[in-house]
């Protein structure tokens, strides 16, 4: 590294640490022009513009640093950071993919796949992601809460699709993770309802309004319950 190229790297750290990201950012393109092929300067460059929210020009830094440095995932990390923020989210995907490619159980990609595919519902893809990254990190209440969601979604769109047999296993798991959410006892229950188990039905709405008394889809499907039971 030559002297003055040095001297700005130091310059723009500081800066950084300091939180005075336009002066880094200044910094490290000085340092770029006299060094330009150096991976540490374009890395940090881009962090300063994330630090700005200047999340195009966070992709274009992050981009040069990955041209020299290939194999690097913290800088994958960021770009698909940036480009969720730029609504690249095909990008972002790519990104995250790649670095699975090298590291199948690299938990941060796992999670962040899982995110996007959950927003975009692609369910089942979120919930194969999410379950990888908790058998690696079970400790985590976030992913089982995560888990627990997307289970009870895939679990009713097999029960509306005329697959209670599927939505079963589902389910119950999906309430096993996470007993304290009342949409997955009023997804029970429509299950329980669909194959005529009618006080189980009752009782797993019950529950669910303990949780969330004022939920009135819960109400309406408990009243819904308690009529078919009056007419058998």
């Amino acid at each position: 590294m030559s002297e003055i190229a040095e001297q700005y790297y130091q310059e723009g750290i500081k800066a950084l640490q300091e939180g005075v990201f336009p002066l880094a950012e200044e910094m490290f393109s000085k340092a770029i022009k006299e060094e330009p092929t150096r991976f540490e300067f374009w890395n940090l460059l881009g962090l300063s513009h994330q630090f700005q929210k200047q999340w195009k020009q966070c992709d274009q830094a992050w981009r040069k640093a990955l041209k020299y440095k290939p194999s690097c995932i913290d800088t994958k990390l960021n770009l698909g950071i940036a480009n969720i923020a730029m609504g690249n989210k095909s990008d972002a995907e790519s990104f995250w993919l790649s670095i699975l490619d090298t590291n199948p159980n690299h938990i941060q990609a796992l999670i962040n796949l899982g995110l996007l595919y959950r927003e975009q519902d692609r369910n089942k893809q979120a919930h194969n992601m999410w379950v990888t990254a908790f058998s690696l990190m079970p400790q985590n209440s976030k992913l089982r809460e995560w888990i627990a969601d997307v289970k009870g979604v895939l679990g009713i769109e097999w029960l509306r699709n005329g697959r209670a047999d599927l939505a079963e296993d589902l389910l119950k798991d999906a309430i096993e993770l996470d007993p304290e959410y009342a949409i997955l006892w009023q997804y029970l229950a429509e299950w329980q309802l669909e194959n005529g188990e009618l006080a189980e039905a009752e009782e797993a709405c019950a529950k669910g309004l303990t949780i969330s008394p004022e939920d009135e889809d819960l109400k309406g499907l408990m009243a819904k319950v308690q009529k078919v039971t009056v007419s058998k």
